[in-house]
């Protein structure tokens, strides 16, 4: 009986407990309520056009995502509400615009204004403070420094060094597509789908932590303490490959100072870790913060390299395979090229790829007509500035608002590449044909001071490559049909099915 007193108190006292808080924070619970409504109507207010909200949460971010359909958004929104519209995805106000002197606003005479990423809706990190941030994510000195410091690891003379080991890996490629000769296979690596997973990028609305973060990102200066709960989402991942990294920096911290193993980019950032790096040619670099990279920072760094590298370079490589089958005549002229300049395998370096200038068009090409990264090109406005749109009028940007270059529109936009602009042609790139196009018009690789530093990498990886596939096996699709074009980190085939042919026997 007396157990059940208890009992019956102890509900009766919860239940006193609920209803007061519940009181209390009704009045927080009806202002948060009209706050959201007011964000929510943020591009009315500037007049600009853009889609209806579906969430005054999310905004607009989960019509945006759904199906990983996001490309395709984006060119329905601009023919909907033209070339430049306002959409939130959640809390974060985004310009979506394909105006070229916009971007080159942004990009370029307004850099120091707009050199900060916005990078995905669900992730709350501090960008100017953050003391494990890669490249990628940083802002400010902070960037600054980081850019020297991995530029200094990509440099040419590095890059050539490397080439013993990209032909262990174009001979490893080489073995893999010959056990599945005349087979049909994907070619899509699956180690892909892997970065993918640790990056978090399903669709927002179907995580109640990832729309947590997305909708209360106006709220970073708290919310960057629970970051944490998205990393929870994909531990398991983020941390095996931490533990690999860390694993390959420790064997070269011990390793003989007499070892031959070929060097490699970790190699040159750890010549960053130990050695203050040169930056006298850098002006802009702040004399006062350290040189060197932290041990959080190589890690970081090269978690860097493997998101923002081999996942592009895959990428781009893909796309270049499907173009080939696409367009037969094309890969016959590559062959010739190829035949001109490389005799065998010992012939696939710096100085001859770079001779390849019909496979450098065409990589190119591939890169215009399918801008895999276009998500990664966004830039966050550190400070209130005002554009000038095509019209002549003016937009105010306020701190935080976020410009996204809509390539998905920009790459086939007939006033900058002709009425055949959905025609793959690689001619476009010969110096006669771009001498007088915006150069805002292309930029797989980002524009302005912060543009990709691993471009001239990426290029020279996908030539190497497509040099080794294309002398040992010609590629066929399987069925053009099924393809299913998605946006996940960057827009790729979620599958991509071919018969791979020994040339010999093509």
């Amino acid at each position: 009986m007396i157990l059940f007193s208890l009992l019956v108190s102890f509900i009766f006292w919860l239940f006193n407990l609920s209803f007061w808080i519940l009181l209390l924070s009704l009045p927080f619970g009806v202002a948060y309520y009209f706050y959201l409504r007011h964000r929510s109507k943020y591009f009315q207010r500037l007049s600009l056009p853009g889609p209806p909200i579906t969430s005054i949460f999310l905004g607009n971010l989960e019509e945006f995502e759904r199906n990983g359909k996001n490309h395709e958004k984006l060119l329905e929104w601009h023919q909907t509400y033209g070339p430049t519209f306002g959409m939130l995805q959640g809390a974060h106000r985004v310009i979506v615009t394909s105006d070229l002197n916009i971007l080159n606003e942004v990009y370029v005479k307004q850099f120091p204004t707009f050199q900060a990423r916005m990078i995905h809706p669900t992730f709350a990190v501090d960008q100017v403070n953050g003391s494990q941030l890669t490249l990628f994510f940083t802002q400010g000195n902070q960037w600054k420094r980081l850019r020297a410091l991995f530029a200094a690891s990509l440099t040419v003379p590095k890059i050539k060094s490397v080439e013993p080991i990209m032909k262990k890996a174009h001979h490893e490629l080489y073995q893999a597509f010959k056990r599945n000769e005349n087979k049909v296979i994907d070619v899509i690596p699956d180690y892909l789908q892997k970065v993918v997973n640790i990056l978090g990028t399903k669709e927002t609305s179907k995580s109640i932590i990832a729309s947590f973060f997305a909708g209360s990102w106006d709220f970073l200066c708290i919310t960057k303490y629970f970051q944490i709960l998205q990393f929870l989402t994909i531990f398991r991942e983020a941390l095996q490959l931490r533990d690999n990294i860390i694993q390959a920096i420790t064997e070269r911290e011990n390793e003989s100072p007499t070892s031959k193993r070929d060097r490699d980019f970790l190699d040159f950032l750890r010549e960053a870790q130990e050695d203050d790096i040169d930056t006298t040619n850098k002006p802009d670099l702040d004399r006062k913060i350290p040189k060197k990279l932290t041990r959080d920072e190589l890690i970081g760094a090269a978690q860097g390299y493997l998101f923002g590298g081999a996942d592009t370079t895959a990428t781009l490589i893909n796309y270049c395979l499907y173009e080939l089958t696409l367009n037969p005549e094309f890969e016959e002229i590559i062959l010739q090229e190829i035949e001109d300049y490389i005799k065998d395998e010992d012939d696939i370096n710096y100085n001859n790829v770079k001779n390849l200038e019909f496979l450098e068009r065409f990589v190119k090409e591939t890169a215009r007509l399918h801008p895999f990264a276009y998500l990664a090109a966004m830039r966050r406005a550190i400070e209130p500035t005002t554009l000038e749109l095509s019209d002549g009028s003016k937009l105010q940007i306020d701190k935080d608002t976020a410009i996204l270059p809509n390539m998905i529109v920009i790459c086939k936009d007939e006033k900058v590449w002709g009425k055949n602009a959905s025609k793959f042609n690689p001619d476009r790139f010969l110096p006669e044909n771009s001498k007088d196009r915006h150069t805002l018009a292309w930029m797989p690789f980002g524009a302005g001071p912060r543009i990709c530093p691993g471009k001239t990498l990426a290029i020279y990886e996908t030539k190497a490559t497509l040099i080794c596939l294309l002398q040992n096996f010609k590629f066929q699709l399987y069925d053009k049909i099924e393809l299913n074009e998605v946006t996940k980190t960057f827009m790729n085939f979620d599958s991509l099915k071919m018969k791979i042919i020994l040339r010999k026997d093509a």
